[in-house]
């Protein structure tokens, strides 16, 4: 496990000219560009650049970090730690370069200390420090309240039916002023154009990914009583909440705030997950078999996020691999 993270971190951190948004964030760090960052991003330009001029010192501590809490983070609460980090990577990949949003949902993963301890101020004050990284920090404010209670199996499984049943019927485009809210994501985000168009963020429902997350969280929610286990029904009541804001809102106007969104709750997969695989019954050769396909599965998902890029606006921003050390 600890060789995975060290090599992840040398594989993210010494990258050099690929993955998400590297121009911005390259630009700002260089002070060649002004536009909004938040607060907190430029302090911390400024304090890493206080130490190096270059670049690759803002990558490199932005992996550490990120594998630091993962590790932490798995460690303590996985079942099947070197699962959760092929989980995380395949899952996490397509967005590598989105810099502000990893260090707040790394911030918002470190919270859950204080959610655990019953400490809200200081719980508040952690998502406040995220949110000045990227706003949509705040939306991880309810997990404070949602710790400790027993929510039934079957009102979760009919809020994501209902869910579902709304996102195919595209009611959330109809919905007044929702133009706006899109707007507000557009204009609150430095590294991507004002000038942008709102019906090029329009999509179509994903049905791979809407399915994917459907058959994991009915899954889980049947095994329930079999595992028997606080932390787990916790970490489940975080990733059906993922999947509720998905499912509302994949191929809506506000697909992509939704996704950032949502974010903070699905990387709960990674624990999700590796119980299910755990508790089913099956066959010593079923379970392996439920290995590889679930490791194939993940593969797939990052081959096609990481060349969602290419297909949507012709330039692969992740092929062929770069770094300082070659």
């Amino acid at each position: 496990m600890l060789f995975a993270i060290i090599w992840l971190i040398i594989l993210e951190g010494f990258r050099w000219n690929i993955g998400t948004d590297w121009e911005p964030y390259f630009d700002f760090f260089m002070g060649e560009d002004n536009s909004h960052m938040g607060v907190a991003y430029l302090w911390l330009n400024k304090i890493v650049r206080s130490f190096s001029s270059s670049y690759t010192s803002m990558t490199l501590l932005i992996a550490i970090l990120t594998y630091a809490t993962m590790y932490g983070l798995f460690r303590k609460f996985s079942p099947a730690p070197i699962m959760s980090i092929l989980i995380y990577y395949c899952s996490m990949l397509g967005l590598l370069g989105s810099n502000r949003q990893f260090i707040a949902v790394i911030i918002s993963v470190c919270s859950l200390y204080f959610v655990f301890h019953r400490k809200l101020f200081l719980f508040i004050l952690s998502l406040a420090i995220a949110a000045s990284f990227h706003f949509t920090a705040l939306v991880f404010i309810p997990v404070y309240f949602i710790y400790g209670k027993v929510v039934p199996s079957k009102v979760i499984v009919l809020i994501i039916l209902a869910s579902f049943f709304i996102s195919i019927s595209h009611i959330v485009n109809r919905i007044p002023f929702v133009e706006s809210v899109a707007m507000l994501d557009i204009i609150t985000d430095g590294t991507r154009n004002f000038s942008s168009n709102i019906d090029s963020y329009v999509g179509t429902v994903s049905i791979i990914g809407s399915l994917k997350r459907l058959l994991f969280v009915f899954v889980a929610i049947m095994l329930r009583k079999k595992i028997n286990n606080a932390y787990y029904d916790f970490f489940l009541y975080l990733y059906c909440i993922g999947t509720i804001i998905y499912l509302l809102f994949n191929g809506s106007v506000i697909q992509l705030m939704a996704g950032r969104g949502a974010l903070y709750y699905s990387l709960y997969e990674t624990l999700v997950i590796p119980y299910i695989v755990l508790n089913i019954n099956l066959l010593r050769v079923q379970q392996k078999a439920v290995w590889i396909s679930l490791f194939a599965l993940y593969l797939f998902l990052m081959w096609r996020d990481i060349n969602s890029y290419y297909l949507l606006d012709g330039v692969d921003i992740f092929n062929p691999y770069r770094s300082i050390l070659l």
